[in-house]
């Protein structure tokens, strides 16, 4: 049985779409993912062909005001896309927003973001990895003693030709986030 409607944003020319984050609510139980919005029409095509979606829009503010959805994957890949985004579902009344990292590249842009949320009563979500099952044996494993005291961590990028600030936006994120989650 169908309870909630869900659907993603992406932007093709500009960064492309987070790591799958159009996916993350296709194929789950009492979801129906209904639509997607993209400004490109190829990618927007694309991503209707590996959602399934049966509405495609080229304005996202489109697609919020006429799908009536119950949660939404904010997916750009460029940071400074998702401030509207983010702001524009809450305002469109979606209860939980599943948004690719980092959040924001200022701390005023999070504090707009979140006071929209609060505003609506909009739950948001970050991509990080905490949700990873590997990630969470790995906190369990710290926390029980298992491998003894944790006195250092290190994280590395992919150390090839992307290094360097786009390596530290695209993954440095979830290196920080892990350490303190763990």
């Amino acid at each position: 049985m169908v309870r909630y409607r869900a659907g993603a944003i992406g932007r093709t020319g500009r960064g492309n779409w987070g790591h799958g984050l159009d996916t993350a609510f296709v194929g789950v139980a009492g979801v129906e993912f209904v639509a997607v919005a993209d400004d490109d029409p190829d990618g927007l095509r694309d991503a209707g062909e590996r959602t399934g979606a049966g509405s495609l829009y080229g304005d996202y503010r489109e697609m919020l005001e006429r799908e009536r959805l119950d949660f939404v994957a904010v997916c750009p890949r460029w940071v400074g896309a998702r401030t509207e985004m983010v702001i524009a579902a809450a305002e469109a009344g979606v209860r939980g927003i599943f948004c690719e990292k980092p959040f924001a590249a200022t701390l005023a842009e999070a504090d707009a973001m979140l006071e929209a949320c609060e505003r609506s009563g909009t739950r948001v979500a970050v991509a990080h990895r905490r949700a990873n099952p590997y990630e969470q044996r790995a906190k369990a494993m710290v926390e029980e003693g298992a491998i003894g005291e944790l006195q250092s961590l290190r994280a590395m990028g992919k150390c090839d030709h992307r290094s360097g600030a786009e390596d530290l936006i695209v993954l440095g994120t979830h290196m920080m986030d892990s350490m303190r989650y763990v």
